[in-house]
């Protein structure tokens, strides 16, 4: 069916070609009609007498036939098309609404995926970060409790002089600290394999504080400190770790809710794209109902067609009886001249 919207809709559109040769039809077909009902008037009665009885039902037939289709069409115009339209353009504005909202949603959506995204990217990055710094910390602990294991080696064995030592070596090692003289116990009983006494690095002590000035105790308690500060960083650190632990712990829960709301997210991005194909599909089912709504017109407009050929062979054909009407006249007249000619002559 061919729609006609009207200007104020911003469907509006040119009255297509079919439309302008369907008026233009009726408009013959009404002209060929009053045309046969003043013919068939401005015919006598006894000349009309003359046409045979089967041509003037037919051409009855045919007007009737002809007044019929023109009413048709007439309310098929006057009531389906206002209906029609207004329903197609409901349907489409309706359409377009929900694409528009859909399109929004979408972009919406997308937006806040994007977001999503970049904030996943943010804590991984700094998951990232945690893991280096947990990793770095583990490794300082490592160090210092292998600096604890030696410092208290070297506290449980004492310092160690050995016999035939100038006070200047002494001197000298009293001066390293205790970390390195640990170290260096250490590797000097790994080579020798024979482990120190307490007892005789007392006897050591007892025999420098002797022979020379005894040692100075300062190192000692230095050391000593600086092993409570050890331990105190190591205390410390360990707490860091911890700590470091839950809120790696919480990154890794806050990253497992990001990532389900994800998911969600991208369930109800899945959710539109179906409503958005569903909508698209409904478009085309109603473009194929128009389709079909128009070869109906189109259908109705050849039958239309049709019967106003009809009617044109069935004026063709009274105007060759109008002129065999003509001829017999003429024949008619011709013979009664003939006759008074003929009696005029007697």
């Amino acid at each position: 069916m061919v729609a006609t919207i009207s200007a104020g809709s911003p469907y509006r559109a040119s009255p297509s070609k079919s439309s302008q040769n369907n008026a233009h039809q009726n408009h013959q077909n009404m002209q060929g009609s009053s045309n046969f009902d003043r013919i068939i008037d401005t015919i006598p009665d006894e000349e009309l007498g003359r046409v045979p009885p089967i041509m003037l039902q037919q051409l009855a037939r045919a007007n009737e036939v002809i007044k019929q289709q023109n009413r048709e069409m007439e309310r098929l115009r006057a009531g389906d098309k206002s209906l029609e339209n207004e329903r197609l353009r409901k349907q489409l504005h309706d359409l377009d609404e929900e694409i528009k909202k859909s399109r929004t949603n979408f972009l919406t959506q997308e937006s806040l995926l994007a977001d999503m995204n970049s904030e996943l990217q943010a804590l991984l990055e700094e998951r990232r970060v945690l893991q280096a710094s947990y990793a770095e910390l583990e490794n300082k602990y490592k160090r210092t409790k292998l600096a604890n294991r030696e410092l208290a080696r070297a506290l449980e064995y004492g310092f160690e002089v050995e016999e035939g030592t100038s006070k200047d070596d002494y001197l000298r090692r009293s001066e390293e600290s205790l970390l390195e003289q640990s170290r260096r116990h250490a590797n000097e009983a790994t080579t020798s394999k024979e482990p120190v006494r307490d007892q005789k690095n007392f006897e050591s002590h007892a025999e420098y504080r002797v022979q020379g000035s005894p040692p100075d105790t300062s190192a000692l308690k230095s050391d000593t400190s600086e092993v409570k500060q050890l331990r105190e960083q190591l205390e410390k650190e360990i707490r860091m770790n911890e700590s470091l632990h839950k809120d790696l712990e919480a990154s890794r829960r806050m990253l497992l809710g990001r990532e389900s709301e994800l998911a969600e997210m991208k369930t109800k991005f899945a959710e539109m794209q179906m409503r958005l194909t569903q909508a698209e599909s409904d478009v085309a089912g109603t473009s194929s109902d128009l389709a079909i709504e128009r070869a109906r017109c189109d259908r109705l407009a050849l039958e239309q067609h049709e019967t106003a050929t009809l009617y044109n062979q069935m004026q063709e054909s009274l105007q060759l009886l109008m002129v065999e009407k003509e001829d017999v006249e003429h024949d008619y007249k011709f013979a009664k001249q003939t006759i008074l000619t003929l009696n005029a002559k007697l």
